[in-house]
């Protein structure tokens, strides 16, 4: 197909990169467990191995975190997705980047047996009628056709394939982890930074209003960034980390109420309670500083970094 000018996408050749967010639910029916059982999620994340049985959908492709939120909680209340309401998956993607840059081979289904079938079968032999090629091209028919006869070696092939594909996932799974615990860490503190000027500001014997004022728009803005990135770190898990990312939530959530309440003191001239909320907010940021290296700690481990 010739492009034209009026397929062109108006974004080309724009220098910042339009960031999109894929997003994927995996309806398992693979037998990877320890006793044959179902795997849903592992240390790694969502399990998928379609050659398993495992089947991956694309939901939709997102441009901002929040719509990808408000597609997983509608999913969640739908036939099939409501049974697996923990297996949906999405990244972060630049558009007109490349992502899969080599070339691949074709590992057909099923056990050894299946495979001499399909490399050797009628199905997959020259059509005499219509001259075409079944679902294997010949020189893969030829490949497997050497294999014959060496059906151990063809089995423990496949066995050491499935665990590069695992090992492949867990990979890839391990590293959007560790994005999402980086944003989320990132995030926290730039929020942080902004939240010690509010308090500095109000710890003062006369506060500037309209600083302080402005110094709370900053921290309300980089706080919804801290949702955001949170929002991430609850999709991506595990369940674990999640309960300590709640807990940074919690402390956050103390002090932020404290330093409203010397903001709108501030504005009122009630000076009764400033003591005593300085030293408290003192003690917050002590349990957020806490809950916060718990968090850092917590990531480190799942994804598998020595602390």
């Amino acid at each position: 197909m010739k492009i034209t000018s009026a397929t062109t996408n108006p974004l080309a050749g724009s220098f910042a990169p339009v960031i999109v967010y894929p997003l994927w639910h995996v309806g398992h029916q693979n037998e990877a467990g320890d006793d044959g059982s179902t795997l849903h999620v592992d240390a790694s994340g969502v399990f998928c191995d379609e050659s398993d049985g495992d089947d991956l959908k694309l939901l939709g492709i997102y441009s901002t975190l929040e719509r990808v939120e408000e597609r997983v909680r509608q999913a969640r209340s739908l036939p099939g997705f409501r049974d697996e309401p923990d297996c949906f998956h999405f990244d972060a993607r630049e558009l007109d980047e490349d992502d899969w840059t080599e070339g691949f081979v074709r590992v057909p289904p099923g056990g050894p047996g299946t495979c001499t079938e399909l490399a050797l079968g009628p199905k997959n032999r020259m059509n005499g009628k219509n001259g075409r090629l079944g679902p294997m091209d010949s020189g893969l028919a030829a490949l497997l056709g050497a294999a014959v006869g060496s059906a151990t070696t063809l089995g423990a092939a496949i066995v050491n394939g499935r665990a590069q594909a695992r090992s492949q996932h867990a990979q890839w799974s391990r590293q959007h982890r560790r994005d999402a615990y980086a944003g989320y860490l990132g995030a926290l503190h730039d929020r942080d930074i902004a939240m010690d000027a509010v308090l500095d500001a109000l710890r003062s014997e006369h506060p500037d209003l309209p600083d302080i004022d402005e110094k709370i728009g900053r921290f309300i803005t980089l706080a919804r960034e801290v949702h955001r990135a949170c929002e991430v770190v609850i999709l991506e898990g595990p369940a674990p980390l999640v309960e300590v990312a709640e807990r940074v939530t919690n402390a956050s959530a103390d002090l932020s109420h404290v330093m409203r309440r010397m903001a709108e003191n501030a504005h009122a001239g009630n000076t009764a309670r400033k003591a005593e909320d300085i030293a408290l907010a003192a003690e917050h940021e002590r349990s957020l500083y806490l809950a916060v290296k718990d968090f850092r700690l917590a990531a480190r481990s799942t994804i598998g970094k020595s602390n």
